[in-house]
């Protein structure tokens, strides 16, 4: 045999005996899909996530701390009462800053009703009550008596405050050559919620009850209906010098 014929033979063999399965196997795997390859986040992107997520946590927790402390030291602090004849209460925060004023008697709504105190520094009001009130006031009472009265639940800043308010009341009344004794005065809170239920001042309260202490000849009513200097001269008539109470006692 030719050694051509022979090299024929080998590949007819090689033919039949490789099965031809190329066609199934494509049939058979057409359907699969092939699974996408999952990428693991790099560490920098990883370290960003949680150093934004740390910084998101303490901005929250300073911001909440700024919103409750300025709460804190715009929530009502003190309450300073003027009485002369015109009675205010105005409310302040702890910077010292109006929150409110409130009118204790017709003869303080008529004269400051358009008076816009809030936001403005305790010691600006005072100043220009006083400036407004000798103003309007033609005539002094023979008695006048300027109280300055507070409460707050720390007295020794009541105490503080009110010597300051006192120098500069003084200066005011000096400036405008109007000669008004200047009596101060802490409030207890039985006392100032007392005299918010007779809707009168606290220095008034305390005037009343020392008269009727010594006195039956009015009622109370009578009393509330007098001014402060009226009650002030009330009270040096019914007691003595030597057993007088002062209104800063």
């Amino acid at each position: 045999m030719k050694k051509k014929d022979i090299e024929k033979m080998l590949i007819n063999s090689a033919d039949n005996f490789v099965p031809e399965c190329l066609d199934k196997i494509l049939e058979k795997t057409k359907f699969i899909t092939p699974e996408k390859p999952t990428t693991q986040p790099r560490q920098s992107f990883a370290c960003f996530r949680r150093f934004a997520t740390a910084f998101s946590a303490v901005l929250i927790f300073f911001s909440l701390g700024v919103v409750s402390f300025f709460g804190y030291m715009n929530s009502d602090y003190m309450t300073v009462y003027l009485d002369i004849n015109p009675s205010i209460a105005i409310t302040v925060n702890r910077f010292e800053k109006v929150k409110s004023i409130e009118f204790i008697n017709q003869d303080a709504k008529v004269l400051f009703e358009n008076y816009r105190a809030k936001g403005k520094p305790l010691e600006q009001v005072i100043n220009e009550f006083l400036e407004k009130y000798l103003q309007k006031t033609e005539r002094l009472e023979e008695d006048a008596v300027l109280y300055l009265s507070a409460y707050c639940k720390n007295n020794s800043k009541s105490e503080e405050i009110l010597k300051r308010l006192k120098t500069k009341a003084s200066q005011v009344l000096k400036d405008k050559n109007a000669d008004i004794p200047i009596e101060e005065l802490k409030i207890t809170k039985q006392e100032r919620n007392q005299a918010k239920d007779k809707q009168i001042s606290p220095v008034k309260l305390k005037l009343i009850e020392q008269i009727l202490k010594v006195s039956d000849e009015h009622t109370e009513e009578q009393l509330q209906n007098m001014s402060i200097g009226e009650l002030k001269k009330l009270l040096n008539d019914l007691i003595p010098d030597n057993n007088r109470t002062k209104g800063n006692n």
